[in-house]
């Protein structure tokens, strides 16, 4: 089913399947959000436009993870490999999960539950609220909760995708951060040989980027910033998270997409890096005891720029 929201003169549209948001104007005329525009496009799930990811983000080394004497395999897990990135184990579990919804005047909540399986071994119950704040800014506030008597490795992401005029104009800028490092199959490097060189500043961006960014800076109240140029617009995120030490940005530059490859950019907070359930440098800090809850808080913004006050990269 698709929502529709519309509140201090900015709208969504979203689908309960996955919680998917399709559509934002933030009251510039059309929508900075690329999200999907047809039927068929979002059962194929071409780019997971503005997907949920839970309860993991981005992938699992072939689709599998180790839950102490027990192998968890993704239903991913028997794609074949053929020398590509390693799609299998992505993006969780919820893509293809309805939700249950309830509107308000400015908001949207999404609810459903996640069951138990060979996969996932636990229940978790998946809330997400979108809401047009009174300054047309779009605040996505995203929980899991174990509803289980054991721990799991819990980890959320969100995968919006922006338009860009002219990739070639494009730039992003997260402060400092250092870039994660990984193998063919876009799994990162074991050990501290995941983290890369340090970045600051402003950063193009290039046809093949598929790269995350880690130990990013954080505000004195845990947030951490990004900004994104588009070729006509600025688009501003904040995002935090109750696991900092793990809070990442992805960016992709849409690359091997149906449509717009190469013509949007998604920018993706997430609350740990790829293959997170196998590297025990990470699966600690996301472990959730039971009644325990994961968030994910994001704020974005989106302006118009004047030619004269373009900035460069």
């Amino acid at each position: 089913m698709i929502v529709h929201l519309s509140a201090h003169g900015a709208a969504i549209a979203l689908c309960t399947r996955g919680a998917t948001l399709l559509s934002w104007d933030p009251g510039v005329g059309e929508s900075v959000i690329d999200g999907y525009t047809s039927e068929s496009e979002h059962t194929a799930l071409d780019g997971y436009r503005s997907a949920l990811l839970a309860p993991w983000p981005n992938r699992i080394a072939r689709g599998e993870w180790n839950d102490g004497d027990v192998l968890r395999r993704s239903p991913q897990a028997d794609i074949p490999y053929n020398g590509g990135p390693d799609n299998r184990g992505l993006h969780g579990l919820i893509a293809e999960q309805e939700f249950n919804y309830v509107c308000t005047d400015d908001s949207i909540e999404l609810v459903t539950r996640l069951d138990a399986c060979d996969v996932f071994p636990a229940d978790l119950e998946i809330c997400v609220r979108f809401t047009l704040t009174a300054r047309r800014e779009l605040r996505l506030s995203a929980r899991a909760r174990n509803l289980s008597s054991r721990s799991v490795p819990v980890a959320l992401g969100w995968h919006p995708y922006f338009a860009v005029t002219d990739l070639n104009d494009a730039w992003f800028d997260v402060g400092t951060a250092q870039r994660i490092m990984v193998d063919d199959g876009l799994i990162p490097l074991p050990g501290e040989a995941a983290f890369g060189s340090q970045l600051e500043g402003r950063q193009k961006i290039y046809a093949s980027d598929d790269y995350a960014l880690a130990h990013l800076e954080h505000t004195e109240n845990g947030w951490a910033c990004a900004a994104l140029y588009t070729g006509e617009r600025l688009i501003q995120m904040a995002a935090r998270t109750n696991t900092p030490e793990q809070q990442i940005f992805h960016v992709f530059a849409a690359d091997g997409l149906a449509r717009r490859e190469h013509r949007d950019v998604a920018l993706e907070p997430c609350t740990a890096m790829a293959d997170a359930y196998n590297r025990p440098d990470v699966r600690a800090d996301i472990e959730l005891g039971p009644r325990e809850i994961r968030t994910l808080e994001v704020y974005l913004a989106a302006s118009n720029i004047p030619d004269r006050e373009v900035p460069e990269s």
